[in-house]
Parts: C-alpha cells; structure tokens; sequence
C-alpha cells in the first residue's frame, strides 16, 4: 500500500509516482470520480480500492489535478498547503517549482508560504492537523481528495472569536467605568429615601379642621390652595417645637425633621392675564334686549357677555399681564419681573408660563412669613387673572450632603379646574471634595479616554468606506454610533453641571432664597441620560454574544420578522387609533386618561399589559363601557396579539433550526473557555521556574 511515511520510499511504492505523467492524471481524474482506469478499482499491485465521493466529501473543496500532481511531487509542506487552500498565485508558482531547479523551488515555496500567511498563519492553521496527521502528506490528499471546509472554517472563526473577546474586554472595563462613576456620584436609593419624607411631610399632611382625610391631592379650589399654604407647607418649613412641646433652641431653627436646613426661604411666583384677554371669545356682537328691573327700561346686553364686561382667557404669551397690581392703597406693590427658570405646566394639560412671573418671598423667620401671607391673603394676592402659582424652597440635608430642590405647582384654567403637580429634585452638590470623589475624577478621565478611542475607531471605519450615508444604513453601525453620541451628550451634560457657578457658589446660610431648579434639572437630566446609556451598554453585549448564533438567537428572530412586524404594527397601532378616537368622544370629558387624543392612545396601549379599570368605563357610561370593551378586547387580545405570537413563533423555529444546522462545524471545536485555560496552561509552564510554588511542571504527564 501507499501507506509509508514521508521518505522516498513512499514516493516509489506509490503507484501514482511510478506511471507516467499522463497515467497518472488519468488514474486520479478516474478515482475523483468513482471509476479505476483501466480495471477494477480493488485490481493491481498496491492500489487502494477506489471509491466513490460521499454527500460528506461534495461538501469540500476539490482540488485541481494539474495541482495535486504538482504537489504530491515536490512533496514540500508550502506545495501542498498552497494547492489545499486553493490559492491562485501559489498553486501557479507550486507548479513551476516543480519543472525548476532547486534553488528556484525553494524560492517558490517561500513565496507560497508567505501567500498562504496572509489567508491564516501556519502556526495557528486547523489543516495542520490534518496534514501531519498522517505519514504521508501525499496520502492524505490521496485519501480526502483535498482539504475539507470544516477546519478552514473553524480557524477563520477562532480569529473572530478571539477578535470579539478582546474587544469584550475593552466593552467590560469601559461599562464598568460608567457604573462606578455614576454610582459614586448619585446613589438613586438615598434620593428616594430623601424625597419619600419629604412628599409625605408637605403633601400627604392632612389639613386640618376636616372630618375626612384632605390632603394635597384633594385641592379643587383657590381657597383649597391657601389653606395648603397656610397649613401642611408653613407647618413643614417654619418647625419651632419638638414632639413633646420642647421649643427648639437658636441653633435647631431652620430645620425640617431635624435633618434638612432650610436655605433662603420660600418664594412664591404667579403667573397671570389681564381682565380683557378673550374679547373675541365673548361675541360682543351679539346683543340682546332686556328690560332693566329697576328702571323698566330697555337695556341692550350682550348674549354671551358677562355682566361687567370682563373675561380672563387661558395663559398664552399674548394674555399675560405684567402690569403691577396690589391694594388701594399701594397698587404698585406687586411688581412683574423676569430672569428666573422657565414654569412649564402639568405634561399633557398646562402650557409654558414663560421665566416671568409677581415674586412674593417669605423669610426664614416664622413670624414675618406668617405675616407675610396673612398681607398677601388680605391684598387679593391670587383672583380671577391667576393662572399659576409655583412655590419653590431649597433643603439641604447636612447628613447626607444631599440638595433637596422642591417646586410645588397650582395651575387654574378658565374652565374652573385646580391641578395640583409638584417635582422634586435630590441631587449631590458637594461632587469634588473627599478622596473619593477624586478616584472618581481619574476614573471621569479614563471614561473620557474611552470616547475618544470609540470616536476615532468608527471615524477609521467611516473613512475606508466608499459610500459613507451606506455605512449607516447598517442597524450595528448606526446603533454604534448613536452610542456614542449618547456618551458625548452625558458628558457635556455632566461637565455643564459641574462648571455652573451656582453649584460652585453654593451656600446653605445666605439669607434670600436662592433657585436652585435648573442647577437640580440638569443634574437629573444628567443621570437621564446615563440611563440610556446603561441600557445601550446592555444592548451591546448581544454583539458579543452573537458570538454564539443560539445567544443571538432574539435578534435574529427580529431581523428576520423585521418586514412582517412591521406591517403587523401598522395594522395593529391604525386599530388602537380608531378606538382611541372613539374613547376620546365617549368618555373624555368624564374621565382623564381619555381626556385627549393621545393620552386615550396611550391607555389604549397599557391594556394588554393588565392596566385598565373597567370600573371607571362602567361608572362613566355605563351603557357604552361594555359594547367599547368587549370590541376592543376582542380585535386586541383575540385576534392582532395572537397575530403577533404567530409571526414571532414561526420566524424563531426557522432560526432555531437553523442554527441547529450551521452551527454543527463548530461541535468538534474547543470552546472559548477551554482556550482561555490552554493559554494560561502554556504561560505557567513557561513561568514554572519563577513560580516558587511549582518546582515541578504540573502539566507533564508522569513517567
């Protein structure tokens, strides 16, 4: 047989090297396809039994003939690897190596080798197995008739594999920058620990003097809001006494619950319109005659107007007054100004109120506050021209370091509706000071490095593009790169709080209040924003995991379905549309999650999720509420979600299966876990010796 090793012996008793060139040819295009030349397959001295190409071996590359004869002749390691791959420009030089003289030859094979370098090194090539398995080079191109796909395929894939696992790791120290960075400087559990005594101090007091529990939600009037005033907020800020009716000493006023200092009192801002802001409103066109009761004669009034031809529109720009109002006796008291952060109203109800407003300040003392609201009960502070009134107070909490910015807000429509709304703010204002915070400024600069490498690794990747607008087009590039803007975005966010002067100049003693919103807004805007990012950072781990088609088995599925969904989320948001419309009419003007359009939009859209209550349909019309409901549900719950289920199932059994089946190459691979352990097993046994703790190479099988 041909089974000998890799001397000149193997050559002679190949019968392959013993015929001529043309034979030779003849007998191997004869075994590629099934049939001996010139006899039985399993006939002549030293000839294996040719056999036919299994489904297995159609499934791998054939080599060329011309090649293989040329290979198995110089019987050279470069030859034979450059005709298995099928590298053009090696196979061409194999062949002319083979009609050279020596010296020619080598220098052919030493350029193969160096072709063959830039598709997969020698070193690290899974072929080299199959090609020292053997004795005989020759033999096993013999026997497989060329180099099978399988181990090709598995080399190229431990190159992305340990490509992605290098990267991971850059990912993993970089997320865990951001987390330590942001943890250290806002922990989210002491600022819920610090608002939830505050909202329960100011707006779950119950007023007192009622029979039934009346708190802040319960406000429906401006006599409501005044006694709000005078009640749970002056009993919360201006604190004199203790539990047990100890009065608290010089140094314990100004504190709220004992922790919190108040810092520069409180302010109150109101916004509103003049007495003659809805003219057009009114149709001062349209007279009527009446006659007039006490003279009996014929008056001419208007049919829509109000008897003292007064009428206060809703806040706009256009309707607000800033002219200066106050009692008879001092009318200018109260004076407009401007310059202070913008009021925005209730999200969904109240318009913007602009950065104006009549500022009225109570002390830090409780007798000039407590003087200063019963002048500005008795002067008519709040009428029919209110629109909005925002009282804003500062604490700082002198245990926990922590900024407490609190804006409570009353807005009055010209509907007759009192909303109540408040936001409170608890930010870090100390941000520099302790050994901490200056680990976490070396670690702000690292996290800084990392954009930059970011920034400019996707610039490269721009830049060897063609077409540039195509490389966003790519969900991975654009999610990159959007990534990264939302990393820019935090940043600028961050270094914008940290350089106001506000947080710079900071100071709990001043004696005048001090807003302190929009310092507090931006910081919340701030860890809004590092929000997103920890969810992309979340999102991203799925490209490493794709590492694995069965982890990436989610995404797969959506990007198979991606054309299905989208037409089923048109149908399916058309649908909630419709209904939405139908439950603005039929119960907007009852109930206020249907108050408008799009918020009948959004309650329509948290039904599948359980959130519904079809209590509130029944109380409000209670012979629409099961008609409405009961056609909702069905084409929501019956129809287009088992739709949704169906598309979703049926892409991921096609992926699943798939995967299933391509993924079968890598079974006879070692996995990554494996790797990391051989590498670390090949550096201690190249460190043996300086390891005081191993003498002895503990990898070495025993003699």
């Amino acid at each position: 047989g041909g089974g000998g090793g890799g001397d000149g012996t193997a050559v002679e008793t190949n019968p392959l090297h013993r015929a001529s060139e043309a034979a030779a040819r003849e007998a191997l295009r004869s075994e590629v396809n099934g049939h001996p030349a010139g006899g039985d397959a399993a006939s002549g001295p030293g000839r294996r039994p040719a056999r036919r190409i299994s489904t297995e071996d159609s499934s791998r590359p054939m080599l060329g003939v011309d090649s293989v004869i040329t290979a198995r002749r110089s019987n050279d390691r470069s030859s034979i690897v450059a005709a298995a791959t099928g590298v053009p420009s090696a196979a061409a030089k194999a062949a002319a190596a083979a009609s050279s003289d020596a010296s020619k030859a080598a220098n052919v094979a030493a350029a193969s080798d160096a072709d063959l370098g830039q598709v997969l090194s020698w070193s690290t090539n899974p072929m080299q197995a199959s090609l020292t398995r053997s004795s005989s080079k020759g033999d096993i191109l013999y026997d497989a008739r060329g180099m099978p796909v399988r181990e090709g395929v598995q080399g190229l894939y431990k190159i992305y594999r340990s490509k992605a696992m290098r990267e991971l790791g850059i990912f993993l120290l970089n997320f865990a920058l951001f987390y330590f960075m942001a943890w250290e400087v806002y922990d989210p559990h002491d600022g819920f620990t610090t608002d939830d005594a505050l909202l329960d101090l100011f707006l779950d007091e119950e007023f007192e003097g009622h029979n039934y529990k009346k708190n802040f939600e319960e406000l429906r009037t401006m006599n409501d809001v005044w006694e709000w005033i005078e009640g749970p907020l002056y009993n919360g800020i201006y604190q004199t006494e203790w539990y047990n009716g100890d009065a608290y000493t010089e140094d314990e006023l100004g504190y709220v619950l004992g922790y919190f200092r108040v810092v520069g009192g409180v302010q109150l801002r109101q916004l509103r319109v003049n007495d003659h802001s809805c003219t057009e409103r009114r149709f001062v066109d349209e007279v009527a005659t009446h006659i007039d009761p006490d003279t009996g004669k014929e008056v001419q009034m208007g049919r829509y107007d109000t008897p003292d031809g007064t009428c206060y529109d809703a806040f706009s720009p256009s309707a607000e007054s800033r002219e200066p109002f106050g009692p008879a006796s001092d009318p200018d008291r109260y004076q407009w100004t401007d310059g202070h952060h913008s009021l925005d109203g209730l999200y969904g109800f109240g318009p913007s109120y602009g950065t104006g407003g009549f500022i009225s300040q109570l002390p830090l003392d409780a007798d000039e506050a407590l003087a200063k609201l019963q002048e500005m009960k008795a002067d008519g502070w709040t009428d029919e021209g209110t629109r909005a009134v925002a009282v804003q107070f500062n604490l700082y909490n002198t245990q926990t370091k922590l900024l407490t910015s609190a804006r409570i807000l009353f807005e009055f429509f010209n509907s007759g509706l009192v909303l109540p709304s408040y936001k409170m703010f608890t930010i870090k204002v100390v941000v520099y000071e302790s050994k901490m915070d200056g680990l976490r400024a070396i670690v702000e600069v690292l996290y800084l490095a990392f954009i930059v490498y970011y920034v400019q690794r996707e610039l490269k990747h721009i830049a060897h593009q063609k077409r540039k607008l195509v490389y966003f087009t790519h969900p991975q590039n654009f999610f990159e790169v959007s990534l990264i803007l939302l990393n820019i975005i935090g940043a600028a966010a961050w270094v914008s709080f940290t350089s106001n002067p506000l947080r710079q100049t900071f100071d709990v003693n001043v004696p005048h209040f001090v807003d302190t919103y929009e310092l507090a807004n931006s910081f919340i805007n701030t860890f809004t924003w590092a929000g997103g990012i920890g969810l992309c950072y979340a999102l991203k781990m799925f490209k490493f995991l794709a590492v694995s088609r069965k982890m990436a088995t989610v995404f797969l599925t959506l990007s198979r379905a991606a054309s299905d969904l989208a037409a089923f989320m048109f149908c399916f948001l058309l649908v909630v549309a419709g209904f939405a419309l139908m439950a603005n009419f039929l119960f907007g003007h009852l109930l206020v999650k249907y108050h408008t359009v799009m918020s009948s939009f959004s309650a329509l859209l948290r039904y599948p999720l359980g959130d519904f209550d079809y209590g509130d349909l029944s109380r409000a019309r209670p012979a629409l509420a099961s008609g409405f409901f009961t056609m909702y549900n069905v084409m929501v719950f019956l129809v287009i979600m088992n739709m949704f289920i169906g598309i979703i199932t049926k892409y991921f059994d096609e992926v699943h299966e798939e995967v299933k089946k391509h993924d079968s190459w890598k079974h006879s691979m070692i996995g990554w876990e494996g790797e990391v352990w051989l590498m670390w097993a090949h550096r201690l046994r190249r460190w043996r010796r300086v390891l005081w703790c191993c003498k002895k190479d503990p990898f070495r099988e025993k003699e």
